[in-house]
């Protein structure tokens, strides 16, 4: 039999180099985090207005159409002006121009409408086109 020898057992705790490497990694995992939850909530946020802005669009456009079809004349130059929503500044702009005749009684116009806001630190534009066809008067 092995005599048994006698050892001190010394409880022993974290050294401080691990706490540093521990929290340099918690920290490291932090900031990755927030950095895809950011970029995230800012393309969320992109979405959300491209929906709304491409919502007004169409029926900015139906409306354009509308009025050309009901006998209103083509505006000369462009229209332009701005709306807000959610405290955020769109500006857009819309201009008409004639295409052509199409067999002497109809009209090809060409309706575009660009809408530009800020999204953070970029500018963000979309654009829309729709191509009428409008009786002429007396045919």
């Amino acid at each position: 039999m092995k005599p048994k020898m006698n050892k001190k057992v010394v409880p022993r705790g974290f050294t401080f180099i691990e706490v540093m490497v521990a929290t340099c990694v918690l920290a490291l995992g932090t900031v990755l985090f927030y950095e895809a939850f950011f970029a995230n909530l800012d393309l969320f946020n992109y979405c959300k207005d491209s929906l709304e802005v491409a919502l007004w669009m169409d029926e900015r456009l139906w409306e354009a159409s509308y009025q050309l079809r009901q006998g209103a004349t083509l505006p000369k130059g462009d229209l332009e002006g701005e709306f807000f929503k959610r405290n955020k500044r769109f500006s857009w702009q819309l201009s008409a121009q004639s295409s052509g005749e199409v067999q002497d009684a109809y009209t090809l116009c060409s309706l575009d409408l660009k809408v530009s806001w800020n999204a953070g630190r970029r500018s963000v534009s979309l654009m829309r086109n729709a191509d009428i066809l409008i009786k002429k008067q007396g045919s």
